[in-house]
């Protein structure tokens, strides 16, 4: 099947060993491309790595969480919550001057 999507409608990007699994409206294709390549080829002012196997749009966070030993959790607008690399909880914030 193929999709013609807007950049700014993912909302999510998540690794599945060599494929990557693409949010968007109510559907979650996976693509044959790794997460490596979206982070190459994405805006980085729109989508930020915030572990090893997800990338998010930041407009889909809803809410920033502290969580265990200083990290934090992401709850994004789809009810979906990730949880924030340490190398990335500082980015975040910073970005919502947390």
């Amino acid at each position: 099947r193929c999709w013609f999507v807007k950049i700014k409608n993912i909302s999510l990007l998540e690794s599945k060993g060599n494929y990557t699994q693409v949010f968007f409206d109510n559907n979650k294709p996976l693509v044959q491309k790794s997460l490596n390549h979206f982070e190459s080829v994405l805006d980085s002012s729109l989508f930020l790595r915030i572990n090893r196997h997800q990338i998010i749009n930041l407009n889909f966070i809803d809410k920033v969480v502290s969580w265990f030993n200083g990290k934090l959790k992401l709850k994004l607008k789809s009810g979906i919550e990730i949880e924030v690399s340490r190398r990335q909880t500082d980015r975040i914030k910073d970005l919502f001057r947390f």
